[in-house]
């Protein structure tokens, strides 16, 4: 709203929620904490709460109009009892905890609960500790998942997956500590620590004569600047690595925000010689606009179809029609999360190029790959 209408716009249209807000709470004052999220204090019984909770949900159900322009809101409320074990510094933070988990689950309004402030606490203890692991020798590493040509078996590459190893906690989930990055800028540090040890250990692989290009996944915050692909051009630079060993992988939701900035940035990494790749692709929201615009070579399939495309008759019509439509437009096709060894044949039969997942291979340190490598080949 602020890039398309300006702040001033955005200002009104903020004072008019709030507006709406006092009058659906009978004119009881009205908190703003963050730039969309707005509080109201309530000390009555469990029946009017609920009751203003109702006036809030009816009063955005129809359009909000600002100079003429109608908004549909989307919101999301969280209620957080007067209880003693959140300390007043943690009030706020507590509040915005459970908003997000009631936009998350869908569930409005959602009750703070107290497993919500002890994710909380994790949350904050996770974020405040990978900078440590940035500089440590031995808690962040990689491991690598082999990428095969479904039509002889052959490695053709790797994915690069981060691991933390914490000296207390022990293994730390990347799904757990990637989500958590992906709504801060260290998301950024982890894509920059993950480019710098890929790339060197191509140079390691490519000096001794292992060719074996290298997948590394980016967040979409990545591509809000120039810094990944000046990071890439220093890093190929430094290795003298041949950049076709390079590629990047990003979702289509890295789109989402400024098309053409971000088709622009991924073009720029192309051009260096780098391999780019849709990843996820059919997760989200699937823009196929978007498809003919973006300078990509590879895409993958999300492993939410491949997980039961032997049995899951949707799987078996979606499948075919992203293997085909992919190939129209010129990108090879890789799935993903291929499981078994018979998922991996009807993908073969599909015309599907390539194929990672556990039936192929798990991810394994650099070490073991090699002698997987020697094995298979």
């Amino acid at each position: 709203m602020v890039k398309a209408l300006g702040w001033d716009y955005a200002e009104s249209f903020l004072v008019q929620v709030s507006r709406a807000l006092c009058e659906a709470l009978d004119g009881q004052p009205v908190y703003r904490v963050t730039t969309t999220t707005f509080v109201f204090l309530h000390d009555g019984s469990a029946a009017e709460r609920q009751e203003h909770i109702a006036n809030v949900r009816q009063q955005f159900v129809q359009s909000l109009e600002i100079h003429g322009i109608p908004h549909q809101l989307d919101i999301a409320i969280g209620v957080l009892p007067a209880v003693d074990e959140i300390a007043g510094s943690d009030v706020v933070r507590a509040l915005l905890t459970v908003i997000d988990v009631s936009r998350e689950e869908g569930v409005c309004p959602r009750q703070f609960e107290s497993v919500h402030a002890e994710n909380q606490r994790n949350a904050f203890w996770l974020l405040s500790a990978l900078p440590m692991a940035f500089t440590a020798a031995d808690e962040l590493s990689l491991h690598y998942q082999p990428k095969v040509r479904l039509r002889d078996g052959s490695c053709v590459g790797v994915e690069a997956l981060i691991r933390w190893q914490h000296p207390v906690l022990g293994h730390i989930s990347p799904a757990v500590f990637i989500a958590l990055a992906e709504k801060t800028a260290q998301i950024r540090q982890i894509t920059a620590w993950v480019v710098r040890h890929a790339v060197a250990q191509a140079a390691q692989w490519h000096a001794r004569g292992l060719e074996v290009p290298i997948a590394i996944n980016t967040s979409a915050r990545d591509f809000e600047s120039d810094e990944l692909l000046r990071l890439l051009a220093s890093q190929l630079k430094q290795h003298a690595v041949p950049p076709g060993l390079i590629e990047i992988e990003f979702t289509e939701s890295a789109m989402a925000s400024n098309p053409e900035v971000v088709r622009q940035r991924v073009q720029a990494i192309r051009e260096l010689g780098v391999q780019v790749a849709i990843d996820d692709f059919g997760s989200g929201f699937s823009n196929l606009s978007y498809l003919k615009s973006i300078p990509a070579d590879i895409m993958k399939i999300d492993r939410s179809f491949i997980r039961s495309l032997a049995e899951d008759e949707a799987d078996q019509v979606i499948v075919p029609s992203i293997i085909h439509l992919a190939h129209q437009l010129g990108f090879s096709v890789v799935a993903e999360g291929v499981e078994s060894e018979r998922t991996a044949r009807i993908l073969h039969h599909l015309g599907c190029d390539f194929a990672q997942g556990y039936a192929i291979a798990r991810p394994m340190p650099a070490e073991e790959l090699e002698e997987w490598l020697g094995m298979v080949q």
